[in-house]
């Protein structure tokens, strides 16, 4: 008699454990679930703020080359506003690459040819870009009449030269893997071009604000002082505008290139997380 009270006491004991065992494991994954969605949403704001930060800079870059002179309709003798073009195509090929990078997030209204075809163009629009940005560059400073200017001499020249190269690379190896390539080494091309489409997308952004950067050393953004400058904020209107200008600049590019990489990582994996380090029960 007393051996099957304890056998059945056992029994309950064991039927509440898998129960509370079962409610735990259906409580992580609906806190999981959750916390999925929350960051979808997140991504999907991030993902909108992108493209409204893509068309501020386009604003903000032509206020600047405005302040710096405008562009030039010649190149003999004009090679300051021809030099205003390199920023210009920059940071419009920026803005494309922006679209390119974030095509295949969150633009569920369109098909998959659709977003791929956005890809390619928006990719393609910005190689060109960069392009014209470079020539803009080495007319400026061949300029006999303005007068000669060494070229790819600073540390941004370099960089966006690495950053270019690489992006050519990219950039043919996925139009022709995806468009004309062998199917059976798409998956690897795949695999290469996810992770180094984001990682030049980042440098080109990096290599955008050290541009400006070198370009303010030229413009001159200081201001004169007569004693301690103890509370620079209190001559933030002694910073020339254009200065002022450039440095929201930056900080628009900086912050949209934040947004993207946020909204196109892949959080799926928060829930199994989750779950996995929920307590053992015995």
């Amino acid at each position: 008699m007393s051996s099957t009270i304890i056998q059945r006491n056992q029994q309950m004991t064991s039927d509440h454990s898998d129960r509370t065992e079962s409610l735990v494991r259906d409580g992580d994954a609906a806190i999981g679930n959750t916390n999925v969605s929350t960051v979808k949403k997140l991504q999907m704001w991030s993902h909108l703020a992108s493209h409204i930060f893509a068309f501020l800079a386009l604003v903000f870059v032509g206020w600047w080359i405005s302040l710096l002179g405008g562009l030039a309709k010649t190149v003999e003798g004009n090679s300051k506003t021809v030099f205003n073009y390199h920023p210009l195509f920059m940071v419009i090929a920026f803005c494309f690459m922006t679209v390119a990078t974030l095509s295949f997030k969150h633009y569920s209204l369109f098909s998959r040819p659709v977003r791929k075809l956005v890809h390619a163009l928006s990719w393609s629009v910005a190689t060109l870009c960069g392009l014209m940005a470079i020539i803009a560059v080495f007319q400026s400073h061949n300029d006999a009449t303005s007068g000669y200017i060494a070229n790819l001499y600073s540390f941004h020249s370099w960089v966006g030269i690495v950053v270019i190269t690489f992006y050519l690379l990219q950039w043919i190896i996925g139009l022709y893997a995806f468009g004309f390539g062998n199917p059976s080494w798409k998956s690897l091309a795949m695999v290469i071009h996810k992770y180094v489409g984001p990682i030049l997308y980042q440098a080109v952004a990096l290599n955008i604000c050290l541009g400006i950067q070198e370009k303010e050393g030229f413009v001159g953004c200081s201001y004169t002082v007569d004693e301690k400058d103890t509370f620079p904020m209190e001559h933030f209107g002694d910073i020339p505008l254009a200065c002022r200008v450039s440095h929201s600049l930056g900080f628009i590019v900086l912050f949209m290139a934040i947004l993207t990489n946020f909204a196109i990582q892949d959080f799926s994996s928060i829930s199994s997380i989750h779950s996995s380090s929920r307590v053992e029960y015995p």
